[in-house]
């Protein structure tokens, strides 16, 4: 699941100025090899076994679905209408 955490139009930017990165594996070697390759970047590495990570990404992209919904609903009412 790399790269993950992605903005439209804005891949490349993302990629190389992550927020967080997920490590997520059973195998130590394997770990070992993700995190020396994401060494340079500077933001939170975390580790954790692969069904974590994924929930990690799961509730990420349900509180991202959850707050444009609010800010739709916040334009909608700003401009007298309704949102859906």
């Amino acid at each position: 699941m790399s790269p993950e955490f992605l903005s439209e139009g804005m891949a490349i930017k993302d990629f190389l100025n992550p927020d967080r990165i997920i490590i997520g594996t059973y195998d130590k070697k394997a770990e070992s090899i993700m995190t020396e390759i994401y060494n340079d970047f500077n933001c939170p590495v975390f580790k954790t076994n692969p069904g974590t990570a994924e929930m990690i990404k799961y509730a990420s992209n349900i509180f991202l679905a959850t707050k444009i919904s609010y800010q739709c609903t916040a334009m909608a009412q700003r401009r007298g209408t309704t949102s859906i």
